[in-house]
C-alpha cells in the first residue's frame, strides 16, 4: 500500500514496500484529483481502480485534511500484482482497508485472513445495468449519475465477476470526457452529467 497527499504538490508520502517507490511515484497520477473538477463542485470520497504496470491498483481518495488549499487530496493506494488479482478472496474487504488505512498509523501490508462473504439476495438492478456494460461494445465509458451507491455497485461488481475479469473492472469518479485510465464505467456528479453524451448515461431499469 502507499499514501500520497500535498508533498510540494501531490506525491507520495510514505509505503509498506520501499522496493517498490519507482512504481508508486508513477502511479501518483491515479491517486490525484482530476485535473477538470471545476472549483468549488463538492465531491464525496471515492474510489478509483487502474492499471499502473505489472499492478491493478486500488485508490481510495478524500480531500486533504493537512492542506487547505483547495483541491488538494489524500490517497491511500492498494497495489495487487496482475498475476495475483485472481487470488484476493474478498475485494470489499480490501477497500475497507484501503478507506480505514488513511487514519491507521501501522502502515502494514493488506493480509487476507478471512474467506469472502458472497452478496446475498438479487443483485441492484443497476449494477445488472454496469455488468451487462462491461461484456457489451456500447460506448464507453458508461456514466452513472451522482456518487451515491456507485462505489458499493463496483466494489460487488469486482467481487461477483469471474475472477480473471477483475483487471477489466477500471472505474473512477469523472468530471468530463476523455480522462485518462481508460474506465469502462464512472460516476458523474449530477451537475456535470450533461458533458457526457446522454447514449452513455445508466438508468436502473
Amino acid at each position: 500500500k502507499a499514501w500520497y497527499g500535498p508533498k510540494g504538490g501531490h506525491a507520495l508520502l510514505h509505503c509498506t514496500e520501499p522496493t517498490l517507490q519507482a512504481v508508486f511515484r508513477q502511479a501518483a497520477w491515479l491517486t490525484d484529483l482530476p485535473g477538470t473538477a471545476p472549483a468549488g463542485l463538492a465531491w464525496a470520497p471515492y474510489f478509483r481502480t487502474g492499471i499502473q504496470q505489472d499492478y491493478f491498483v486500488l485508490v481510495h481518495t478524500r480531500p486533504s485534511q493537512a492542506s487547505d488549499r483547495a483541491g488538494m487530496v489524500d490517497s491511500v493506494a492498494a497495489f495487487v500484482p496482475l498475476n495475483e488479482l485472481a487470488q484476493v478472496p474478498d475485494m470489499r474487504a480490501l477497500a475497507a482497508n484501503v478507506r480505514e488505512s488513511h487514519d491507521s498509523q501501522s502502515q502494514e501490508p493488506f493480509e487476507a485472513i478471512e474467506a469472502a462473504q458472497e452478496p446475498t439476495g438479487s443483485p441492484a438492478p443497476m449494477l445488472l445495468r454496469i455488468a451487462d456494460a462491461l461484456i457489451s461494445a456500447t460506448t464507453r465509458p458508461v456514466v452513472h449519475v451522482g456518487q451515491v451507491g456507485f462505489d458499493d455497485i463496483m466494489l460487488d461488481l469486482l467481487q461477483l465477476v469471474p475472477r480473471p475479469l477483475r483487471r477489466e473492472v477500471l472505474f473512477s469518479l469523472s468530471f468530463a470526457p476523455g480522462e485518462p485510465g481508460d474506465p469502462f464505467a464512472v460516476a458523474a456528479p449530477c451537475e456535470l452529467a450533461s458533458r457526457f453524451a446522454p447514449a452513455q448515461v445508466l438508468k436502473p431499469s
